[in-house]
């Protein structure tokens, strides 16, 4: 079975560029998935309690871990918001995410269906090749089921 597996890990070599393209829509499709969670939670409880807290802080009083990996001048942007300010802010924030995950989705989706189509399209080549180089007396022997 491993052997099976390789030679068909063969056949991708063939579509490297599309499937680090497709890769990389993944990623961010991953990404925008984590963004578009925390835009609906935390962001909509400011944007109806006013409370900036929860949207900075863990329950225990620590900084939320995403905010280490943005910049901090994000930070700051972010505590100088007042509540109207959030409701034109966050709502774009939303629509730009659900299309970057919409557009990521989509991208990954028709790339993996075009590396798939391609693959199939090359083995049912070359197993039709072979059996056109197979002598006459192969199929003089095999009934039509067989084959």
């Amino acid at each position: 079975m491993r052997q099976t597996l390789l030679r068909l890990f063969g056949y991708i070599r063939f579509h490297r560029g599309h499937l680090l393209l497709a890769v990389l829509f993944m990623t961010t499709l991953a990404i925008s998935n984590a963004v578009y969670a925390f835009l609906a939670g935390p962001a909509l409880q400011f944007i109806f309690t006013g409370d900036i807290a929860g949207l900075i802080k863990r329950s225990d009083g620590s900084l939320a871990r995403i905010w280490s990996i943005l910049p901090h001048s994000a930070l700051e942007f972010v505590q100088g918001l007042d509540q109207q300010q959030a409701l034109a802010v966050f709502p774009v924030l939303i629509v730009c995410t659900a299309l970057l995950k919409g557009i990521s989705q989509a991208g990954q989706f028709h790339l993996m269906g075009v590396i798939a189509q391609r693959i199939l399209l090359r083995l049912r080549t070359q197993l039709f090749d072979h059996l056109l180089h197979l002598p006459p007396s192969f199929y003089v022997h095999q009934t039509q089921g067989d084959l």
